[in-house]
């Protein structure tokens, strides 16, 4: 088995903690995870929220839009995802890009994802938003890595802030193909449901660069060794304990 696979924890270890919040992140990494990914939309006050919707029904229960509501007025609101959980995470708090920072920092040796989503783009621009993300990650930039489905927002996080970066495709077509071979992030990420099953045809970075290609998600122990004898070096998963535990695979960290 390809020992320099790296697990990355989905939204934390959101297979058995509300996703995206510290607590995912915190038995993420108690379970060995050293690479983790989290959503990114704004509050009202343009505070870097660590939520995947642009809502809070699915999350809290409450029809509240999250770009509407200030980040301060979300404390009176649990983040324990009650179609999944039940009662069982009520109190659990929202969490704010910054706090998670932080907590990156107190762990040098975890990276982070950082997915800036499309609803939170569309509201502020690419600007705004990269601006608001990159002063709540910028004393852990090195930890953190870029990425969302807008290709004009990798583009700006590497050319304004020199971040490291990736691109979420939409689709797998000669048309994105194009456009990945333009752009030449440091990470290709897509879906297990749309990546060729022939490694063949991944597609190769232009000549003297090079990416990495990272699928999601993979949550079923015996899917795991099919991707990781392809060569696949980054899978994400939300069941992060199991696969650590059952594969006998170690997070490793590149670079």
């Amino acid at each position: 088995m390809n020992e320099t696979v790296t697990i990355v924890a989905h939204r934390g270890y959101s297979g058995k903690f509300p996703e995206n919040t510290l607590i995912a992140y915190q038995a993420a990494y108690a379970h060995g995870a050293r690479w983790m990914e989290c959503d990114i939309q704004l509050s009202k006050d343009m505070r870097p929220i660590v939520h995947h919707d642009e809502n809070l029904i699915r999350m809290a229960g409450v029809d509240i839009d999250i770009r509407k509501i200030k980040a301060k007025e979300l404390q009176a609101y649990s983040a324990y995802h009650p179609e999944k959980f039940g009662t069982e995470y009520i109190g659990n708090p929202f969490c704010q890009l910054k706090e998670l920072s932080i907590w990156l920092k107190n762990h040098a040796d975890a990276k982070m994802f950082v997915e800036i989503k499309q609803h939170s783009l569309e509201s502020f621009g690419i600007q705004t938003t990269m601006k608001a993300v990159y002063q709540a990650i910028k004393k852990v930039r090195n930890q953190c890595i870029i990425i969302s489905f807008d290709p004009y927002v990798v583009d700006y996080a590497r050319a304004k802030y020199e971040l490291a970066n990736g691109w979420v495709i939409p689709e797998w077509s000669d048309k994105i193909k194009q456009r990945a071979m333009r752009m030449q992030p440091n990470f290709l990420f897509t879906s297990k449901k749309i990546m060729p099953e022939n490694p063949q045809e991944w597609w190769q970075a232009p000549k003297g660069k090079a990416w990495h290609w990272a699928n999601y998600n993979v949550d079923k122990v015996d899917e795991m060794p099919q991707w990781i004898e392809k060569g696949l070096k980054f899978i994400e998963t939300n069941e992060i304990a199991d696969i650590l535990k059952h594969q006998n695979i170690e997070a490793y960290q590149h670079g």
